[in-house]
């Protein structure tokens, strides 16, 4: 499978956010002390750095203690998921919900996978994320997933527990007898890194109390191949530039600490692409800033600044040898 940098949609992190606020918590210190502020401004439909979303995760473990996945997930969040919301509101049960979700995936998350498998008493779901985190994140976002599975099967109407037997990741100090009150007591540590999850068929084939106007087919035919795209790095890459300039100038160092590959490894696949990390940025920033001089109020000086430009003279050069005009022309030829 061709590595690109691991994305997910910034929806997979709203129940998360929804919570810190009103938990009271501020969200924009909880993004700051991740290192992830541009979050803050993002668009739940927008990909986002999938290890971006795995440090806020280690950070609400740390701080909020094990539980946390459990604790952030209410009925509401399954109306946060965007694409994924839109299969599972618009299925007849949890059987078709799970597999329209299964098909979502691709659109959902680069380097996340689920299977949902028959069986003769019900269906096992299989689902995890093939990133390397630690063992405390692995184990509350696995609780995270499985939240939202309940929450999808008490759609049903049908009484808890939802599930026959679950294998998952256990905290590395708590383990897992604190999830025995959302999930009951037939939660088992797995042997790798993929959570398991058996449902009854009495659960699994139940009808929902409510079916909402199905929506899920067409996303699905006009979002192509799926986040990965065409498979190349320097997709994905594209995709992160725009959204790291909203905290700073992006850096070949924040890159890789977002990619995880090594800095040598970036550079090489880069490389096996015909590009580099100079050529993409330089192309990204050359759109951007047509982009926000000719759809933004900002001040010329402050889009130079946003951009990366030592100087508002240095964006006026570059703007220049891009277009043959000045900044303030661009913006007045396009507000006219």
């Amino acid at each position: 499978m061709p590595q690109v940098v691991p994305l997910i949609l910034a929806a997979a992190l709203m129940p998360a956010l929804r919570w810190l606020r009103e938990s009271g918590r501020s969200v924009p210190a909880v993004l700051a002390e991740a290192g992830h502020s541009y979050l803050l401004s993002v668009q739940p439909s927008s990909p986002v750095p999938l290890l971006a979303a795995v440090d806020v995760m280690t950070l609400l473990e740390r701080a909020e203690g094990p539980d946390i996945g459990l604790r952030m997930v209410t009925e509401a969040s399954l109306l946060e998921l965007a694409i994924v919301s839109r299969g599972i509101l618009g299925a007849r049960n949890p059987r078709e919900a799970f597999g329209r979700v299964a098909m979502a995936i691709p659109y959902h998350c680069t380097h996340e996978v689920m299977a949902v498998v028959p069986t003769e008493d019900g269906v096992l779901l299989r689902e995890g994320i093939t990133v390397p985190m630690p063992q405390a994140t692995r184990h509350v976002v696995d609780q995270y997933t499985l939240a939202l599975i309940r929450e999808v099967c008490a759609m049903t109407g049908a009484p808890g527990p939802y599930f026959s037997r679950v294998e998952m990741t256990p905290h590395p100090e708590a383990g897992l007898t604190h999830l025995v009150r959302g999930f009951g007591d037939r939660v088992v540590p797995s042997r790798g890194n993929m959570m398991s999850v058996r449902i009854s068929g009495s659960v699994a084939d139940r009808p929902f109390r409510k079916v909402a106007r199905n929506r899920f087919v067409e996303p699905l035919s006009v979002a192509g191949t799926g986040l990965r795209g065409d498979g190349s790095l320097a997709r994905s890459v594209r995709y992160l530039l725009p959204l790291l300039m909203e905290d700073d100038t992006p850096t070949l160092e924040r890159l890789v600490s977002l990619s995880g590959m090594t800095r040598r490894t970036l550079q090489r696949r880069l490389s096996e692409e015909g590009t580099s990390f100079s050529d993409l940025f330089a192309d990204v920033r050359q759109q951007e800033a047509l982009r926000r001089l000719t759809s933004g109020g900002a001040p010329i000086g402050e889009v130079a600044r946003q951009l990366g430009f030592s100087q508002q003279s240095a964006l006026t050069r570059a703007m220049r040898r891009w277009t043959g005009e000045a900044p303030s022309k661009v913006r007045a030829r396009t507000a006219s």
